[in-house]
């Protein structure tokens, strides 16, 4: 009965550390567009997902979305992706294809800066600190 015991404890602990969450508030810039008290959670699985919570990428947009970026992949303190479908409301979104992205969280801080676009015309920019 013991080593069931500290196995199943073991179990425990070692999904505890391996999905681990991370909140960040701060401020996302979209082209000449700039959104204050941005959320965004990243979920460090691997890969990692990362979810950006109330954003607009245009003062017209009449409402905010969440937008969930997935399968980035992980290196010591920063993320990466490329081409990479964005899903809103759980759907896909092509036409909003994240073409690179590259992410760094260090010292309580999380800078993302993304590339949007079939063309990679629109350019993405988010600077938060650690939720507490």
């Amino acid at each position: 009965m013991k080593n069931l015991v500290c196995v199943f404890v073991f179990t425990i602990c070692f999904i505890g550390l391996s999905a681990q969450t991370t909140k960040y508030k701060g401020t996302m810039q979209y082209g000449s567009y700039t959104r204050e008290n941005v959320i965004v959670e990243v979920q460090n699985n691997n890969p990692v997902t990362i979810i950006m919570y109330n954003v607009k990428f245009s003062r017209f947009m009449p409402l905010t979305v969440d937008m969930t970026i997935k399968g980035l992949q992980k290196t010591s303190k920063s993320y990466s992706g490329t081409n990479i479908v964005p899903l809103i409301k759980q759907t896909p979104h092509e036409k909003y294809i994240i073409k690179t992205i590259k992410a760094v969280a260090d010292n309580g801080a999380l800078q993302i800066e993304a590339v949007f676009g079939v063309d990679g015309s629109k350019k993405m920019i988010f600077s938060g600190k650690l939720m507490k």
